[in-house]
């Protein structure tokens, strides 16, 4: 049942040990449910789990953009510097949502996202997007 997933993920969160970060991480690769896959992306990433960095990565490829949105959140919020050339690819995502959570996740990933971001200045299309990234970042 997803609800009680999504409830079982929250209560995870409050105490992330390494067993429930496992399940965490099992949760987001294979649960049916997009909602679960995406709270579970949504936990690892404020968990600061360096392990999770490989399921982070390859939710990235999901065809579900809400996990696809979580898993570059979750890259940026644990500097998952692997993910770095995908996140540059999901700056032309279809859904604009998963563009501004790629290019946000870009501006945290040091001196090589930042880099992606200024080339992205050089594309009228994604100019509006880098410039709000670069801002943020400036602004914190």
């Amino acid at each position: 049942n997803p609800a009680i997933a999504i409830l079982a993920i929250d209560t995870m969160a409050r105490a992330p040990k390494p067993a429930a970060l496992r399940r965490l991480r099992g949760m987001a690769q294979t649960h049916q449910s997009v909602d679960v896959r995406a709270t579970a992306l949504r936990t690892l990433g404020l968990s600061g789990d360096p392990d999770s960095a490989v399921v982070i990565t390859a939710a990235l490829h999901d065809p579900a953009w809400e996990v696809r949105a979580q898993a570059a959140i979750a890259a940026g919020r644990t500097r998952a510097t692997g993910a770095l050339s995908r996140l540059a690819e999901l700056t032309r995502d279809p859904n604009w949502w998963v563009q501004l959570r790629a290019a946000q996740a870009l501006a945290k990933l040091g001196d090589a996202g930042l880099a992606v971001l200024e080339g992205l200045l050089q594309d009228q299309k994604l100019r509006p997007l880098a410039d709000f990234a670069l801002s943020e970042r400036h602004a914190a």
